[in-house]
């Protein structure tokens, strides 16, 4: 296994993930997270424009506090979670 996929709806998880990712050599351990829509609603109702649901600055948000959570500096993968 080298993928680990994480999201900070998932409690605790960004926080361990990052510390065992941190223990051991990064390089050989992809990671990944998501970022939920800002109206938090999912699955996306139909009709809801992507740019309001995900827009930029909120991405950006969502990513800095999950990188805080896991102490990372970057994620291998990031997923809208939709």
């Amino acid at each position: 296994m080298n993928l680990i996929d994480t999201a900070c709806g998932y409690g605790e998880s960004e926080r361990i993930v990052g510390r065992v990712v941190r223990e051991r050599a990064r390089d050989e351990i992809l990671v990944a997270t998501k970022v939920p829509p800002l109206n938090r609603l999912w699955p996306a109702p139909d009709g809801v424009d992507p740019a309001q649901a995900l827009p930029g600055e909120h991405i950006r948000a969502g990513l800095e506090t999950s990188l805080r959570a896991s102490g990372l500096d970057h994620f291998d993968v990031v997923q809208f979670h939709v």
